[in-house]
């Protein structure tokens, strides 16, 4: 009998999409897909072990982890962390390479076989993209955070960790939005999650030349000015709170002068 299975859901694409593929060459576009599909696809072994599905469709990468396997409640390895690490990751790399992503994530009801893919919990992670995201970051839905911190759902917990333990190590790779809505906080995951701190830098240096550059190109768009803003503003508060010493904020910070559509009161000296 076919049924719904319970997993987190992700469904993430490239934040302008159809600017890259009208502005450049066919073999830019396709080495950005198979860039995103290299980084996204999940390991091979863990796929099988934990029934791990994933599905490529253009810029469109949908994930989802099943945790209600025997594997998963035998021996649970925190699959929401690992998600929400993975996409932090994912958003990393592909920054890197100069494109911003956007996506939802959730957990909820999904079928999926060799040849389709549907269910509640599918069009939730969709609509949290379409309709909540809105700028480059992957939202998390309540119901996906509640299901660890208001229900205890031990399937969500790694056997390595107590709750609390899990919900702090989850919550060290979130920020809370303005509007309410939990994000992946990729840029604190650049102090975190690479293996090389020292990069961290370069790293920042690039993404404020991405956001500056975006500014200068696509600014006059009405419909990408408060992307632009959302992104000018994150990056210039990760800076203000990074307290590394070899990050000087004069040298990182964007300024109004780069990009008018951010407001600051004061600016860094």
């Amino acid at each position: 009998m076919q049924e719904y299975y319970e997993a987190i859901i992700s469904f993430s694409d490239i934040l302008g999409f159809k600017k890259l593929v009208s502005s450049k060459p066919c073999a830019d576009v396709l080495d950005a897909l198979n860039k995103l599909k290299h980084f996204s696809e999940p390991d091979t072994e863990r796929e099988n072990k934990y029934d791990q599905q994933y599905v490529n469709f253009s810029d469109t990468i949908i994930r989802a982890r099943r945790i209600d396997t025997i594997d998963n409640i035998e021996y649970p390895t925190g699959l929401l962390f690992h998600e929400i690490n993975d996409l932090l990751l994912i958003q990393i790399e592909m920054m890197n390479y100069g494109i911003f992503m956007r996506g939802g994530l959730t957990i909820g009801k999904i079928y999926y076989d060799e040849y389709m893919i549907f269910g509640p919990g599918f069009i939730d992670a969709y609509e949290i993209e379409s309709n909540i995201a809105t700028v480059p970051r992957i939202a998390i839905s309540a119901t996906a955070l509640n299901k660890l911190v208001k229900e205890k759902d031990n399937r969500l917990v790694g056997r390595q960790h107590d709750l609390a333990e899990e919900k702090k190590s989850i919550r060290g790779l979130l920020r809370l939005d303005s509007d309410g809505i939990w994000f992946i906080d990729y840029l604190k995951g650049i102090f975190t999650e690479l293996d090389d701190p020292e990069m961290c830098p370069k790293i920042l240096l690039k993404h404020k030349k991405m956001i500056c550059n975006l500014f200068k190109n696509e600014g006059g768009s009405k419909s990408i000015q408060h992307k632009i803003a959302w992104l000018a503003t994150y990056h210039n508060r990760t800076i203000n709170n990074s307290g590394r010493a070899d990050i000087q904020k004069k040298d990182y910070i964007i300024s109004t002068t780069e990009v008018p559509t951010i407001v600051s009161f004061k600016e860094i000296d």
